[in-house]
């Protein structure tokens, strides 16, 4: 077994539930964006960047947990999360140019890429956290099952009594090799 086979494959329905989650949340923030201006009751701006930095941090949550699904390493995976998350805010942005009493707000896109980003960093840690459990988990359950291993093959097998060696004296002479094999050891033994 290579190195390459010891690594978990990543399974299909965790990794299509992910991006199902990731495209739900898109396409609420994209209804979100689509009320028209009139249609939203007065309210404080201060609201307006909380319901964006929500909105954006959990999309952040998701997007990294469903690249994380591939077998990108950690930091690639944050930079695409981050990439993607920001500019899905930005395409937000544009889009609200053309809904009637909505505008283009630079700011809001740079609280999506704010929030974005603690999103991310927030979902990392809990993927290295749980990366770092699985394998203590794995590590010692591997070094229990070693150690009953090691236990049940050292007390399942009899000792066995060594064989007696008898003792062998060879003489050569000119063309002859004589072999004379005493019992001296069985009788010592006796």
């Amino acid at each position: 077994m290579c190195a390459s086979d010891l690594r978990e494959k990543p399974k299909l329905l965790p990794r299509i539930l992910a991006w199902a989650l990731v495209v739900f949340w898109a396409a609420l923030i994209f209804v979100l964006s689509s009320i028209p201006g009139s249609e939203y009751p007065p309210h404080h701006e201060s609201l307006n960047v909380v319901a964006h930095f929500c909105l954006y941090l959990v999309l952040g949550v998701l997007l990294t947990v469903a690249v994380s699904q591939s077998r990108l390493p950690l930091w690639q995976v944050a930079i695409v999360a981050f990439i993607l998350g920001s500019l899905y805010g930005a395409s937000d942005e544009v889009h609200q140019l053309f809904v009637d009493g909505r505008n283009a707000d630079p700011m809001d896109w740079i609280i999506d890429t704010i929030a974005t980003a603690v999103g991310v960093v927030g979902a990392l840690f809990y993927i290295s956290a749980r990366k770092v459990t699985d394998s203590r988990e794995r590590d010692a359950a591997l070094t229990a099952g070693a150690a009953m291993q090691e236990t049940s093959s050292t007390t399942d097998v009899p000792e066995l009594e060594p064989l007696p060696v008898p003792n062998v004296e060879i003489k050569q002479e000119a063309s002859e090799v004589e072999v004379e094999i005493s019992a001296e050891a069985d009788d010592e033994r006796s």
